[in-house]
């Protein structure tokens, strides 16, 4: 099944292969996340789908969407379901706090990790993430390196008093202004560079999930302290 529409007023040739680029955007700074896009593609391929561009300036663009038709349930062969990985399957369901204060990165953040399978919580800034309850725990504290109010590491060790397992993925556009010093460093801390695109958000997370300190069952929540979020 394929749906195409025609929108706006076309891109250039030379940007149509970056369209589906985590934090690629045309929009002017604080428009757009860049991330929309890539969520959408995320969606489709996810399914089975595939998504297919044409754009000519003044003209507009052409985005069609194709997925696979749904068989008909009387008459479909029963196919085994797709067993995730051991990790994959030990992972599904941690708990992350994410902490961005660009609105749009952030919602956008949580739309790819619940996508992954992820228990997500966003914030905007330090201030909110000290008023979080500390039950249920957070497995994951992913967070922007620069924030108005602190810098990511140091809202990690706040975090880590309350939640001692709480493993840590910091980001950056700027990996030179990320302290790497033996004093300065978190223990297990992970660093991701932006932009970055859905398989390196993934590898990373799971990477910092799968890594010391870990629970007995990969994630330090049990499935009694987990709830969905809303």
């Amino acid at each position: 099944m394929a749906r195409g529409r025609r929108l706006g007023r076309g891109d250039p040739h030379d940007i149509r292969d970056q369209l589906f680029e985590p934090f690629f955007t045309t929009k002017e700074p604080g428009k757009g996340s860049g991330l929309g896009l890539a969520v959408v593609h995320t969606i489709v391929t996810r399914l089975g789908g595939t998504i297919d561009v044409e754009s000519h300036v003044g003209e507009g663009t052409t985005v069609r969407i194709s997925l696979p038709l749904a068989e008909d349930p009387a008459t479909a062969v029963q196919q085994p379901a797709r067993q995730p990985s051991l990790p994959e399957r030990e992972l599904r369901g941690c708990r992350v706090l994410v902490v961005e204060d660009d609105p749009a990165v952030r919602s956008s953040l949580r739309e790819l990790l619940r996508l992954l399978g992820y228990d997500v919580v966003t914030v905007g800034s330090r201030e909110e993430s000290i008023y979080l309850p500390p039950v249920p725990a957070f497995d994951l504290l992913l967070t922007d390196y620069m924030l108005p109010d602190a810098a990511g590491t140091d809202i990690a060790r706040e975090l880590r008093q309350r939640w001692p397992q709480l493993r840590v993925v910091v980001m950056s556009g700027y990996a030179q202004d990320v302290p790497i010093g033996p004093d300065s460093r978190l223990e297990g801390m992970e660093f991701l560079q932006k932009p970055f695109g859905t398989e390196t958000l993934a590898e990373t997370v799971r990477t910092a999930l799968a890594g010391p300190p870990p629970g007995p069952n990969g994630c330090a929540a049990t499935d009694a302290e987990r709830r969905p979020t809303p």
